[in-house]
């Protein structure tokens, strides 16, 4: 990505009028100068740091205060769609899976956005990028709802399942028919060789995607993807039942 590339750039150009200037040494600077070379020579550190710490406290707090287990964990990222919408997807889900809220818990994070390539925005993408590293690191994320850009990015890294692999024949087969199957491509750093497989589903036109009103915030396809180190992959194939609906799934698999 070149989110940091771009924002470390940009710290440097807002540092012209300080660091030009030989003769002044950091202890010369007024305080407010050095709170500002501080904060601007280190605020991708500073960001990337309270980032990843709100995660880990925010984990922390869920795993230790709340009697629950995740049942799935899902995010929309470049995902433009309405709060109550989000919501109402995530209850809609619970009555489908059945999922015992006294003891289970359904996330669904929203309102993730990266690669606008603004320059008014490279904060929000950078803790969006931080945010999603520090997460499936954990292996705390299944799925997600993604545009291109998010789709091609973490395809580079083999960060997505292989579906052909993943989803049921009975499942699959149907939406590879269809043309609604998507394939994504990564290279090995040490071997340099490059892997193609089935890693997407194409949304964009389902009946799921047009009743919620989800969107792209960029381009014009869709995605969801199941990520390749989720722990509950199980779950994740069933939320894919769900948005397919029965145009898709065999009335087998509805039993």
């Amino acid at each position: 990505m070149q989110i940091r590339r771009e924002g470390m750039e940009e710290v440097k150009s807002s540092l012209a009028d300080v660091v030009s200037k030989p003769d002044r040494t950091f202890k010369e600077l007024s305080g407010s100068e050095k709170v500002r070379f501080i904060l601007d020579y280190y605020k991708w550190h500073i960001l990337a740091g309270v980032v990843v710490l709100g995660v880990i406290i925010s984990m922390i707090n869920h795993y230790a205060f709340h009697n629950q287990a995740t049942q799935l964990y899902g995010l929309g990222v470049n995902l433009s769609a309405e709060s109550d919408v989000c919501e109402a997807f995530k209850a809609e889900y619970e009555e489908y899976a059945g999922i015992d809220k006294r003891h289970y818990t359904n996330v669904f994070e929203y309102n993730l956005f990266m690669g606008a390539n603004d320059p008014a925005s490279a904060s929000n993408d950078y803790a969006t990028v931080m945010k999603l590293v520090t997460l499936i690191a954990a292996r705390e994320v299944d799925y997600m709802f993604c545009d291109q850009i998010v789709f091609e990015e973490y395809a580079r890294n083999g960060g997505f399942a292989d579906l052909s692999e993943l989803l049921p024949a009975e499942l699959y087969q149907p939406l590879f028919d269809q043309g609604l199957i998507t394939e994504g491509s990564y290279v090995e750093e040490e071997s340099g060789v490059t892997h193609t497989y089935p890693m997407a589903i194409d949304i964009t036109d389902l009946a799921f995607t047009k009743s919620h009103g989800f969107t792209p915030a960029h381009g014009d396809k869709l995605y969801m993807v199941i990520v390749s180190n989720s722990k509950r992959q199980a779950e994740a194939i069933n939320m894919v039942r769900m948005v397919l609906g029965k145009e898709y799934v065999p009335a087998v698999t509805e039993e």
